[in-house]
């Protein structure tokens, strides 16, 4: 095979980062270019040409001919068959004779086709650096095929397949280059491996996403809530209210969710789920109306035989209620869903109408003349805001502001309404610099009339 894989990503990879293999062809070696040749002999009617060494050329390869004193060797050819000493050609022997011989594959770079979810999906071509190495990122190309997509159902369990959240992806290699006419041919191919790619976003600096990937020991959930085990900051959970936390998996496996309750501190319950058979990389635990008589909760999956695989995530009972409150899910820069309410909200209703005006006789009636609405576009604008949070949940809610896919949950029947987030202002009180409030305005579409 020509061609070489040299370095891949990792199983699990951010599509947000650069996704890169890089890779080498043995087609494409500056040092080993050319050949001395000091005969020529008849193979069937071809022409070999003889040289002292190793061959470095390949079947496939562009080569030229230079110096020879019969002039049809002094042409473009195609490599046939090669061995130690000599390599024969698709140009018909005339006589004996010496030269040069020159492996040019001009214009030769590699070109990747790029599968998502088991489908080709584009095409990326690449030329070589000083060295020879191929550096392939197919980073955008990954990012491209994922759309919003907020799922995972209502009711308490384990929801699976969200394929626009996770999509696996792979490379087929091609050597590009041109052939004896100048036209581009693709020669030999090499696939690589399967890997999974996630719509989250890792910068450099931070952690690996190993760190993430349930299947031995404990992973995280993919958020940033302040509420895991080594926060002194807990959020606050209404009863009713729902919420997710989303998790990859590292291969098909099976798996039970656990929760404990506790009360002014101490532990009062304990639930362990049925088993989950989860065959999708991507899946969110969903989950509300826990605490039971308790005033705290610690959530976290297990193995079907009860080993911690995640790490413990606690939320504390929020006993205040609101008459105006806003419950708010948006996907999160780790490529999971988290939510919030907010608890107070003002909403106010904008038309825009495009009008025309009817200018007719005094034959007709006044209710026929005057002007008249084409069509009328309406949106609701609004603002909510937060409960005074610590410096914790303000970091975290600021995920909210930057996120493309944000959504109010409606009380009624749990439906999703995207909404675009505009401005983010903050409130400060006069206690303390420690706590804040957010102020946030927003706009979405109303209903048609």
């Amino acid at each position: 095979m020509a061609i070489t894989i040299v370095t891949t990503p990792d199983s699990h990879v951010s599509a947000r980062r650069p996704v890169v293999f890089t890779a080498t062809s043995n087609r494409y070696d500056a040092t080993v270019n050319e050949k001395t040749i000091t005969s020529v002999v008849n193979a069937g009617g071809k022409a070999r040409f003889n040289f002292a060494g190793a061959t470095t050329f390949i079947a496939g390869d562009i080569v030229t001919g230079t110096t020879f004193t019969e002039t049809s060797y002094n042409i473009r050819m195609t490599v046939t068959d090669t061995a130690a000493g000599y390599v024969t050609t698709d140009v018909d022997y005339v006589s004996d004779d010496t030269g040069t011989f020159t492996r040019t594959n001009d214009n030769f770079r590699l070109k990747s086709i790029v599968t998502i979810n088991a489908v080709e999906f584009a095409s990326k071509v690449t030329f070589p650096d000083s060295v020879g190495t191929f550096t392939i990122d197919i980073q955008n190309i990954i990012l491209g095929s994922m759309t919003s997509q907020d799922r995972g159902g209502f009711v308490t369990g384990i929801a699976t397949g969200l394929t626009n959240t996770v999509k696996s992806f792979s490379v087929n290699i091609y050597e590009y280059y041109s052939d004896v006419d100048g036209l581009l041919i693709e020669k030999n191919t090499i696939a690589s491996s399967t890997y999974q790619a996630v719509n989250g976003a890792w910068q450099h600096i931070e952690t690996d996403m190993a760190d993430y990937v349930v299947g031995t020991d404990v992973k995280k959930f993919l958020t940033d809530i302040p509420s895991m085990n080594d926060s002194s900051v807990k959020v606050k959970l209404k009863t009713f209210e729902i919420y997710n936390l989303s998790f990859i998996l590292r291969e098909t496996m099976s798996v039970k969710y656990a929760y404990q309750r506790f009360l002014n501190g101490a532990s009062i319950s304990s639930h362990v789920s049925g088993t989950y058979v989860l065959t999708s990389i991507f899946n969110i635990l969903t989950f509300s109306n826990l605490f039971g008589t308790g005033d705290r909760i610690d959530i976290w999956l297990t193995t079907t035989g009860g080993t911690q695989l995640t790490e413990k995530v606690t939320f504390m009972r929020d006993y205040s209620s609101c008459e105006t409150e806003k419950r708010v899910k948006w996907r999160n820069r780790r490529g999971g869903y988290d939510s919030y309410t907010f608890i107070d909200f003002e909403e106010s209703i904008s038309a825009d109408k495009e009008k025309y005006k009817r200018d007719l006789g005094y034959s007709f009636a006044i209710s026929d003349r005057g002007t008249k609405v084409i069509s009328s576009e309406s949106a609701i604008d609004g603002e909510m805001i937060t409960e005074y949070v610590s410096s914790d949940v303000q970091n975290w809610l600021q995920e909210l502001i930057n996120s493309e896919d944000v959504y109010f949950i409606q009380t009624i029947d749990s439906s999703l309404t995207e909404v675009p987030i505009d401005v983010l202002t903050k409130e400060h009180p006069v206690i303390s610099q420690e706590f804040q409030q957010f102020q946030i305005k927003y706009q979405y579409a109303n209903e048609i009339l």
